[in-house]
């Protein structure tokens, strides 16, 4: 029994003695049918694995890669996992749901095989880890990806890959804030224009000048953040067209917000362009500090 084989495996590798939740692990031989804690079957297949915060401490044991009929959850977050990333993890090619790992101490390189994962409609987390090295270009491939793909707090390096722009359904935002990207900011990255939420690049090491098709990203609400990096250059006017959405409204109660602009901490240079007065239901921050912009803030500001 393949199911019993992925489970009995993940249990003795994350000390499944100690977990907070447990009931009915490792009796009999049907997970389905017996009720194990945090699974979920259709058909007499299991199809959502669900264990996150019930305190697992140790490995992903790399037979997970047996239940290749999960569809919607493969959920362990907010454990004590550790070690790396199982490349088998790619086997879970009919995941239409989340893949949410994040929370953890895992290290090593993120699995090229996530790029497997193509027909993932919803979230991929996999911040606040430990990761570190190149970010695949197979990323790319996810496609299907409809809420967001969380890669924060890691120690990712070297340059975002151009790949990264054919993600183009995810909504709910794409974070690489706080790795070691390095390089210039993708242009294809504007291409992402049903993000509704945020596109985070915070606190990496990029250099180079911001592109102007960061001026398409018009359906954001939470704002872009682009701060404590090395962005150098004019500042886009393009950026301005992130407001037009707004055009026309007399308050935010009537039309929503546009949470943030965050781009501090770098060294942009010349002046403040007057189309930024067009980000005009800001409700929270408009960051510029620590650059080299020169000139008066135009009225229209």
């Amino acid at each position: 029994n393949t199911n019993v084989q992925a489970l009995s495996s993940l249990c003795v590798a994350t000390a499944g003695e100690s977990w907070t939740a447990k009931s009915n692990w490792m009796t009999g031989t049907d997970p389905c049918t017996q009720g194990w804690y945090g699974i979920t079957c259709n058909s007499g297949e299991i199809t959502k694995l669900q264990l996150n915060g019930n305190n697992l401490l140790g490995t992903v044991a790399t037979q997970v890669g047996l239940l290749t009929h999960l569809t919607r959850y493969f959920a362990v977050h907010q454990n004590t996992l550790s070690g790396s990333l199982p490349t088998q993890i790619g086997l879970f090619s009919a995941l239409t749901g989340n893949l949410q790992v994040h929370q953890q101490s895992l290290t090593g390189a993120v699995p090229t095989e996530l790029g497997q994962l193509s027909a993932m409609m919803f979230s991929l987390t996999l911040n606040q880890n430990s990761f570190t090295g190149a970010l695949p270009t197979e990323f790319g491939r996810l496609s299907n990806t409809q809420s967001s793909v969380t890669l924060h707090q890691n120690s990712l390096a070297e340059a975002i890959p151009t790949e990264l722009g054919l993600l183009a359904s995810v909504t709910n935002g794409l974070r690489l804030a706080t790795n070691l990207f390095t390089g210039n900011l993708p242009s294809e990255m504007g291409e992402m224009a049903a993000m509704l939420i945020k596109l985070d690049v915070a606190d990496n090491s990029l250099s180079g000048t911001l592109p102007t098709e960061m001026g398409k990203l018009t359906a954001l609400t939470a704002g872009l953040t682009f701060n404590d990096n090395s962005f150098t250059g004019a500042l886009p006017t393009e950026l301005g067209n992130l407001g037009d959405r707004f055009t026309g409204c007399t308050s935010s109660d009537s039309c929503g917000t546009y949470y943030g602009f965050s781009m501090q901490d770098n060294s942009f240079s010349s002046t403040i362009p007057t189309q930024f007065g067009r980000l005009t239901v800001l409700s929270s921050y408009f960051g510029l500090a620590d650059n080299d912009i020169c000139g008066d803030i135009p009225p229209e500001v």
